[in-house]
């Protein structure tokens, strides 16, 4: 499972401060396009941003945020 809470790093972007979404899923696909799983109405997101990804086991183990090649890149704070 995946919870993710967003908090918009520009106040004038068209995004719910605050918002929480929980996906019952290892792996969400983030962007601008209507097929991602979530959606992020702003400039400095592509229309497939990144992937973030969960496992509870292995050498991989925890929260892993996989850029898709997107414009702006792709930094976690």
């Amino acid at each position: 499972m995946i919870r993710v809470q967003i908090f918009p790093a520009d106040p004038t972007d068209k995004m719910p401060s605050g918002e929480t979404q929980i996906f019952e899923r290892g792996e969400v696909t983030v962007g601008r396009a209507a097929g991602n799983d979530l959606v992020l109405a702003s400039g400095d997101v592509s229309s497939k941003h990144a992937k973030l990804r969960y496992s509870s086991t292995g050498v991989d183990a925890g929260l892993s945020v996989i850029d898709l090649g997107s414009s702006n890149g792709t930094y976690v704070d």
